[in-house]
């Protein structure tokens, strides 16, 4: 949305919720109100939109209350589709997509990334529109259609790779590069995954600072897995011990249990008790959970 079009009032007010947002600080929920009231007495049927998806927002990834999460989603989506420019609607769609994805509702996901995708695109949002392919790619990589989801993996980290500008754009190209090395690998192609973690892992060593420890561990843990399928064991070991480094520079490892879990399966199969077992004892020295930690790490996930 184009706030400058706006007075000083509404403007001060939006940039003091993009600080308190950025700090998961609640107090962007009484911000965001002032915002929705201005908007309300402007008659404004877009900015009152924005606010709602804004109160949205932050209930889902601040405060945590998720009937009013729905409900100002729902207030956002009438107001938005009034609207002529459907742009922002674009945001709603995706933000309920992103509760169906951590739901594990991925047809779900699938529709209403879908939806996102093609009003951004038809607003001539297209950079959002391909980094919406990533998402969508991830879906039908975890429902099982590995080769429809390169075509959108492809195409996103195509398009995506031509604004390096964009606040997504280093997560967005890792992300593309994995999910496309996940889909080889479970298509059989082991060569093409090997080719995707190695341009992830030069893109990373060429932006080292671009990167949190969450992209780290996710491309040791894809390290590992592919030299597994290859059955290269030397390969295996050396992996596995950047994989342990990286394990031991984080403070816990919720986000990370169910896919370390599978890997611990993976080794046991492969024959590498001793990595997993190591694996195990490595787990147990860290928590599964950092309340503290988890509305920070909501908001660096959320996209656009």
């Amino acid at each position: 949305m184009d706030f400058t079009r706006y007075d000083q009032t509404i403007q001060e007010l939006y940039r003091r919720q993009k600080s308190y947002l950025q700090m998961a600080d609640p107090k962007v929920i009484s911000v965001i109100r002032k915002l929705l009231k201005h908007a309300r007495d402007l008659r404004d049927e877009e900015l009152t939109g924005y606010a709602y998806h804004s109160l949205s927002f932050a209930e889902y990834f601040i405060t945590g209350r998720y009937d009013a999460f729905l409900k100002y989603a729902r207030l956002a989506a009438e107001h938005l589709f009034r609207c002529e420019d459907r742009s922002e609607l674009m945001h709603v769609y995706y933000l309920v997509g992103i509760d169906a994805h951590n739901k594990g509702l991925h047809d779900i996901a699938y529709h209403l990334f879908l939806t996102a995708r093609n009003i951004a695109e038809e607003t001539g949002q297209t950079t959002s529109a391909a980094i919406l392919d990533e998402d969508i790619g991830h879906i039908l990589l975890l429902i099982g259609d590995y080769k429809e989801a390169r075509v959108y993996l492809k195409n996103s980290l195509r398009i995506v790779r031509r604004n390096p500008s964009h606040p997504h754009y280093y997560n967005n190209v890792t992300s593309c590069f994995m999910n496309d090395a996940e889909a080889c690998l479970r298509l059989g192609l082991i060569r093409e995954a090997q080719k995707d973690y190695e341009k992830t892992g030069q893109f990373m060593e060429k932006h080292p600072n671009a990167f949190q420890p969450d992209a780290r561990i996710n491309f040791a843990l894809l390290g590992v897995k592919i030299a597994v399928v290859d059955q290269d064991g030397a390969l295996v070991r050396t992996r596995f011990e950047t994989l342990l480094e990286q394990i031991g520079q984080i403070p816990q490892i919720g986000i990370y249990i169910n896919d370390l879990r599978q890997l611990t399966d993976l080794l046991i199969r492969a024959g590498e008790v001793s990595l997993a077992g190591r694996l195990v004892k490595a787990l147990e020295k860290k928590p599964i959970a950092d309340d503290a930690a988890e509305p920070q790490r909501l908001l660096l996930e959320a996209k656009l």
